[in-house]
């Protein structure tokens, strides 16, 4: 079955100290990056990389709505679901917004579309063209 589902997810990314005009430019060319990796990790079902996206205190909320609490069980959480409902499935994502938290930090919104889902974890969630809880990155 291939089911659509529409993730917002929000990202800590570190960047450097530059002019403010340069900042913007900057700013999304690193958030591009960043959600480039994001999607990368994911349609190579790769871990390792995937974990680069979360910092060691990361929360995830899992398809179910349980929270995953680390980097290390959001990983693990993955690569579980990786080999279930999530085998063979694809991302794509696209940067929302950017919030610059001074002139080191930002925290990136982006959509993530995932496509060829296996069957639904549990009868509670909702149909394939609902949107689902947002995952914390």
């Amino acid at each position: 079955m291939s089911m659509l589902l529409l993730v917002i997810s929000s990202l800590f990314v570190g960047l450097g100290a530059t002019s403010p005009r340069a900042v913007d430019k900057e700013a999304q060319a690193t958030a591009d990056a960043m959600v480039s990796r994001f999607v990368d990790s994911w349609n190579r079902a790769d871990g390792m990389a995937y974990g680069e996206n979360y910092w060691p205190d990361a929360e995830l909320v899992d398809p179910t709505g349980a929270i995953v609490n680390g980097k290390t069980a959001s990983v693990q959480e993955h690569i579980d679901l990786w080999n279930g409902i999530f085998k063979g499935s694809r991302v794509t994502g696209k940067v929302r917004t950017i919030r610059m938290l001074g002139v080191n930090y930002m925290i990136v919104d982006f959509d993530v579309q995932v496509f060829g889902i296996g069957e639904l974890p549990c009868s509670g969630l909702p149909g394939p063209d609902s949107a689902q809880p947002p995952e914390k990155h």
